[in-house]
């Protein structure tokens, strides 16, 4: 059984292609990914995190989080950047904080 998913427009019901047609593809774009995003939203209320993996550490997954946001304190790495930041630790430590007081 399949069904159609319909983003409501105006008071009225579009497929993806539909808004695509109707708006072109950069605002369909934009209405598309919101839906996505607040359909992953509601997963998430009724499931808890779908992204929880069994190797997650405890509190989560720090990729989970998003993006930093500014002001945070970003990785630095020395002359030989494959060995990645010299700052990881501190930088995972400050993120993680931030992340505490989202949710």
């Amino acid at each position: 059984m399949t069904h159609d998913l319909h983003i409501i427009r105006d008071g009225h019901p579009f497929t993806p292609l539909e808004l695509v047609i109707k708006l072109g593809r950069p605002s369909a774009a934009v209405i598309i990914g919101e839906q996505i995003d607040a359909l992953i939203a509601t997963l998430d209320r009724l499931d808890g995190d779908p992204d929880l993996e069994e190797d997650d550490p405890p509190g989560g997954d720090p990729l989970d989080l998003g993006e930093a946001e500014a002001g945070r304190l970003l990785p630095t790495y020395g002359i030989d950047q494959a060995k990645g930041p010299i700052n990881f630790r501190s930088a995972l430590d400050a993120y993680l904080t931030a992340g505490e007081g989202q949710a």
